[in-house]
């Protein structure tokens, strides 16, 4: 328990206090030391509950039980109550205890405070004065409950006389109280609800109104003598406070409006669920708040402080304000604000109603912006607008209408119509539109019609409107376009004239490719007459191949396409023409395909021209063509010697040079090792060159017979099961070496599981080798990655280097026979440049291929691939 300072202890005893506390998961209370000292009751520090309540009279019993079941129930939060402890006879201490249970609902802690009265017995009371003066109505009761003694008060509520009651059961006393209630025995026919140890009781008074009773009941001993008091109190005021404040609050709680109360300095009290529902915010979340968390920062300084003026002053404040929820949101409300001022005339505080007219603010700013929409139509339309009442007088018209008539909106408003048909158009039509103007104004509608006043046309019409009860007139100068139908009707005249003119034929044909136009020229053409077209097309006089040209044709011009096509027909005289048509698509007024337009040449007697042009020509070009392939070979077989000219000069310039040199090495260093004066590793070191170039020698010569024999297909090529790991190790070792003396960086591996596979394993190692050797020759510096791939349907080996790298156009160059990339490249690394090429015709003898990806600069890739079987 919670350590006690002695100045504490001090002030507990004085103020005959004390701690405690309630578990209420164990169902125990702790009292501290100084509830004995306070109470005279010897009892220990914890106890069970059921052992407190052995020391408490009946009703406080039950109460502490009530109390500590409506926490655990959560029906209420603190523990507040006033408790009688029975401590001797006629003595009873009364005890209060506060408190609230801690965040996990565990425990109450509190503070208990105790008080000491004395009990008499109802009989050694004088009671002449208190039951005289008391306004409260007291009745005593024996342990049979016949009244004793009744005050005044008491007998007034039955309105009954004081020699009425004596010998009189306590039921007589509530029949009193009601005369046409029935009851048995003690049985009451009330309207009863208990109230802790009280009953509240409904009756009719003497003047037919409702009164409500409170009677408490008490129980006194004296020595083995049992009595009862019954307290009665007329609570009818009290129940219709309650009723109204219960009103109010129902009131305020279903009201539709959002109403605020606070303090005097403006901080929130109450707020209903309206207020909760517009803004977000709840009771707890704004109680002691100020207002001002709901501005939205749209209103300025004086706009309050003008607010705060005027309710400050005791006047109410409306209007409109823009304010934030909850959530960030703003909204409009109207407010009125008011102050509450009491009935001693102290300000206890400011109401305020407020209503959220968001939507009537957003309906209104749509609604003028419709009109706005509305107006700027109105005022921009290209026809002329006006509006007529039903008397025939002008409401409004536009700025079009102003204009055609040549007026102004100011001299037309509430004028008659009739007055301006009058002024503004000549007579004869005045009068007609006058007659006119008559059946709108009874609700008639004037259909679209044009109108000619002096040089200019308009097109009239109107309708009548029930809604607004008014007629809208619209007019529409249509002088360009009548001019335009005039004109129109002149081209029409002049190309008709051409139509029927032209020498090309013309002709319309439906959706259905049927013929439903000719000209003269096209009638001449297909040698008819006008009455014999009927619903023919032209794939019925057309010839079987011509047909087929048709049908594709008459496809595309479906698919809105134009074209040129030729073909043959045969006329209704029998002879046999050829045409060109030159067709297009047409479509109605919806952009539908509605059939085809085609202009129709005859060209007949043009064809038989270049027929016989072309057979002319056909010779001649026969001629040529023979003239120009024997030139062609010429050309060919010249170029052809010369580029073998070329090839076999450089071949046998490097031939001589990658022989010479070898050669030159052996002779050379092969005399100087026979000087008997040289030492050991000096004559060595000349054999040891003189072998080298042994081989290089032998190494050209293999590349040349090589070539020679695979070229001639006399090379023999072996397989069988090979174990390419074993083949490609065996290379790595092989130019490990000569990598290192050349500072370049040798790799090599494997990816996935390389298998065996059948193959020349001779001809197979002699292709890697080639491109390994000619990666580690072309690659100054960096490195050379070999690597062995298993892909879907074949192995792959791929030689990577850093090298010079090969241009595009040379890709295919560098697999020819004596080719490299320039004769350059041979001076400076040497080579007969026929390692590549026996490399891929290895490769394809092996059904393999050899592919090349390379850049100058970036180096080169070379990928080997045979297949898996």
């Amino acid at each position: 328990m919670p350590g006690k300072t002695n100045n504490i202890e001090e002030l507990k005893k004085l103020a005959k206090a004390f701690e405690w506390e309630i578990d209420l998961h164990k169902n125990t209370i702790w009292l501290e030391k100084y509830f004995g000292i306070q109470t005279g009751i010897d009892i220990a520090s914890e106890v069970t509950i059921s052992e407190l309540i052995n020391y408490l009279l009946p009703h406080s019993a039950k109460e502490l039980s009530d109390q500590i079941i409506a926490i655990k129930e959560g029906l209420i939060e603190d523990l507040n109550i006033n408790l009688s402890l029975k401590v001797q006879q006629h003595k009873i201490q009364k005890v209060q205890f506060n408190g609230r249970p801690n965040d996990e609902a565990k425990l109450i802690h509190g503070i208990g405070m105790a008080g000491t009265i004395e009990e008499k017995s109802a009989l050694t009371i004088d009671l002449s004065n208190v039951l005289r003066h008391s306004e409260e109505g007291i009745i005593i009761l024996d342990e049979n409950d016949k009244i004793i003694e009744i005050n005044q008060a008491a007998l007034g509520f039955a309105s009954i006389n004081t020699e009425e009651f004596k010998n009189q059961n306590i039921g007589w006393y509530y029949k009193a109280l009601n005369p046409e209630g029935k009851q048995t025995g003690k049985t009451l026919n009330f309207k009863q609800k208990n109230e802790g140890d009280s009953v509240v009781l409904q009756i009719k008074a003497a003047n037919e109104r409702k009164k409500y009773l409170k009677i408490k009941e008490k129980n006194l001993k004296e020595g083995n003598q049992n009595y009862k008091v019954l307290y009665i109190s007329d609570i009818t005021a009290q129940k219709k406070a309650e009723a109204r404040s219960f009103l109010h609050s129902v009131i305020l709680e279903k009201a539709p409006v959002a109403i605020v109360f606070t303090n005097p300095e403006g901080a929130i009290q109450f707020v209903n669920t309206a207020f909760s529902k517009i803004t977000g915010y709840k009771l707890d979340e704004v109680k002691a708040q100020n207002p001002n968390i709901l501005q939205s920062g749209v209103h300025d300084d004086a706009f309050y402080d003008k607010l705060w003026s005027t309710i400050k002053s005791g006047r109410t404040w409306q209007g409109k304000m823009l304010n934030k929820k909850k959530n960030g949101v703003t909204y409009w409300e109207r407010a009125i604000i008011t102050p509450h001022i009491n009935e001693e005339g102290d300000l206890e505080g400011f109401i305020k109603v407020a209503e959220d007219i968001t939507t009537q603010i957003e309906t209104k700013q749509k609604l003028k912006e419709s009109e706005t929409r509305y107006r700027d139509v109105f005022e921009t339309a290209g026809v002329g607008i006006i509006y007529i009442n039903k008397e025939g007088r002008v409401l409004d018209t536009n700025q079009k209408f102003n204009e055609l008539l040549n007026t102004s909106e100011e001299s037309l408003i509430n004028k008659s119509a009739i007055e301006l048909i009058n002024n503004k158009l000549p007579r004869p039509l005045a009068k007609e539109l006058l007659s006119e103007l008559f059946h709108v104004l009874k609700g008639n509608r004037i259909r679209p019609r044009a109108i000619q006043v002096y040089d200019k046309f308009y097109e009239i019409q109107s309708d009548y409107n029930p809604t607004l009860e008014s007629n809208i007139g619209i007019i529409r100068d249509i002088t360009d376009k009548k001019l335009a139908e005039q004109k129109l009707k002149k081209s029409e005249a002049k190309y008709r004239y051409l139509v029927e003119n032209i020498n090309d034929g013309l002709a319309i044909t439906n959706k259905n490719s049927e013929i439903t136009f000719m000209n003269p020229a096209a009638e001449q053409i297909f040698e008819v007459q006008p009455h014999q077209v009927g619903s023919k097309t032209l794939k019925d006089i057309a010839t079987p191949t011509s047909q087929e040209i048709i049908s594709h044709e008459e496809e595309q011009r479906r698919m809105g396409n134009s074209s040129t096509y030729y073909i043959e027909v045969i006329t209704r005289k029998n002879s046999k023409k050829n045409l060109e048509i030159n067709a297009s698509p047409i479509y109605d007024s919806e952009k539908n395909f509605s059939g085809s337009f085609a202009i129709i040449k005859d060209i007949t007697e043009k064809l038989k021209a270049e027929m016989e042009i072309k057979s002319a020509n056909s010779q001649l070009k026969n001629i040529n063509k023979k003239l120009q392939e024997h030139a062609t070979e010429l050309e060919m077989a010249k170029d052809k010697a010369e580029e073998s000219e070329k090839l076999k000069s450089a071949f046998l310039a490097n031939i001589s040079h990658e022989i010479r040199t070898p050669m030159n090495g052996i002779v050379g260093f092969a005399q100087l090792a026979m000087n008997s004066s040289l030492s050991n590793e000096k004559r060595n070191s000349y054999l040891q060159i003189v072998s080298d170039s042994t081989m290089q020698l032998e190494s050209v010569v293999m590349d040349i017979i090589d070539l020679s024999k695979i070229e001639s297909g006399e090379s023999k090529f072996s397989k069988k099961t090979t174990d390419l790991k074993e083949i490609i190790d065996s290379i790595y070792d092989f130019y490990i070496a000569e990598a290192r003396e050349k500072g370049l960086e040798f790799n090599m591996q494997y990816e996935g599981d390389i298998p065996k596979i059948k193959t020349d394993p001779i001809r197979y190692k002699q292709v890697v080798k080639k491109l390994v050797h000619n990666a580690l020759k072309f690659t100054p510096e960096g490195m050379v990655s070999v690597y062995a791939k298993l892909e879907k349907t074949s192995i792959a080996i791929i030689v990577k280097d850093t090298g010079i790298g090969i241009a595009a156009e040379y890709h295919d160059i560098i697999f020819e026979p004596f080719r490299q990339v320039e004769q350059a490249m041979k001076r400076r690394f040497g080579g007969t440049g026929l390692g590549l090429t026996i490399a891929r015709e290895i490769a394809k003898n092996l059904n393999g291929e050899i592919e090349l990806s390379s850049a100058p600069g970036k180096g080169s890739t070379f990928t080997f691939r045979h297949p898996m079987s």
